[in-house]
C-alpha cells in the first residue's frame, strides 16, 4: 500500500510543478514542424521541402501539400497587416514592428524576443536545409512581381514571379493544437484545467458526469481518462504566460488524488 501511495504523491508533485512559458520553437508533427509562439504560425522543419521554382509553380505543390496529415500550408507573409508596406526588420523598428514581416522576424528574432538572435543559413536552429539562396514570400506586387527574402544577410526585394527561387512553407496557428490528446477544454494545451475536468467527475458514469471527462469514451470517468491527460501532460502551448495551479485548482486536484489514493489502496 505504501508504494502505491508514494507513487500518487509523486504524480501530485509533478503536476503541481509550475510551468513557465518561454518564447521558443515548439516541436510539432513528430519533429516535422515547429510552432513559433511569437508569430503564432508553424514553420516546416525542412526549409527546402518543395524545392526551387517560379512563384506560380510553387502554388501547385502547396495546394496539395500535407505534413503528417495537415494541409493548408503557405509561403511566409512579408506584409502581415496588409497595409501595402513591407517593413525591414531593423533593431530600431522593435519586435512589434518586425512581426509585420514573418521572414524578417524569424531571421532577426527567431522565436525569441532579442534582436539579431534568429535563424538563418549559418544559424538554422531546429530547422534543416536552410539555403543561402533567396526565398519567395506570399506577398505579391501587381502585376506579376513578389517579395523575396535572403536568410544569409536579411536582404529583401521585389522580383519577377518567373524567377526560380526557394520556398519555406508555413501554416497559420499551432498545428499541434488540432486533436491534441488530453486537451479536454480545447485551449490547445494539456494541463491543470484538463486534469480538473477528470478529477472533478471521478468515478462517475457519463451521463450524468461531464462527457469531456471521458476521453476514452467508455462511459465511465476513471483511470483510462486520467492516463489520457497525464500521458500527454504539458503538450501544446500554454494559453498564458505560465501555467501555475490556482488555489481552487489545487484543492480540486488534491481531493481527486486523495480519492484515487483511497481507491487504489483498498
Amino acid at each position: 500500500m505504501n508504494w502505491r501511495f508514494a507513487s500518487v504523491v509523486v504524480v501530485l508533485a509533478w503536476v503541481l510543478t509550475p510551468l513557465t512559458s518561454e518564447a521558443a520553437f515548439h516541436s510539432r508533427l513528430g519533429g516535422q514542424a515547429y510552432y513559433d509562439d511569437q508569430l503564432d504560425i508553424t514553420w516546416a522543419t525542412d526549409a527546402n521541402l518543395i524545392g526551387f521554382d517560379t512563384w506560380d509553380n510553387h502554388l501547385v505543390p502547396l495546394s496539395t501539400l500535407t505534413i503528417d496529415g495537415v494541409s493548408g500550408w503557405r509561403l511566409p507573409d512579408m506584409d502581415v497587416d496588409n497595409d501595402g508596406t513591407v517593413v525591414e526588420c531593423t533593431a530600431g523598428l522593435g519586435q512589434a514592428g518586425c512581426k509585420d514581416n514573418e521572414f524578417g522576424h524569424v531571421h532577426r528574432y527567431g522565436a525569441g524576443t532579442t534582436w539579431d538572435n534568429g535563424v538563418g543559413f549559418g544559424s538554422p536552429g531546429p530547422f534543416t536545409s536552410i539555403t543561402a539562396f533567396t526565398y519567395w514570400s506570399n506577398t505579391t506586387v501587381p502585376i506579376d512581381d513578389a517579395w523575396h527574402f535572403t536568410l544569409t544577410n536579411g536582404s529583401q526585394a521585389i522580383a519577377w514571379q518567373e524567377n526560380i527561387l526557394g520556398a519555406w512553407v508555413v501554416h497559420n496557428g499551432d498545428v499541434g493544437a488540432v486533436n491534441l490528446t488530453g486537451d479536454l477544454d480545447g485551449d490547445g494545451f494539456v494541463g491543470i484545467n484538463d486534469l480538473n475536468i477528470v478529477l472533478g467527475n471521478w468515478n462517475q458514469n457519463v451521463p450524468p458526469a461531464n462527457p469531456l471527462a471521458d476521453p476514452s469514451g467508455d462511459g465511465f470517468v476513471g483511470i483510462d481518462d486520467l492516463n489520457a491527460v497525464l500521458g500527454n501532460w504539458n503538450a501544446g502551448t500554454p494559453p498564458g504566460s505560465n501555467s501555475v495551479p490556482q488555489p481552487a485548482s489545487v484543492a480540486i486536484l488534491t481531493a481527486g488524488v486523495l480519492a484515487l489514493t483511497r481507491r487504489v489502496c483498498r
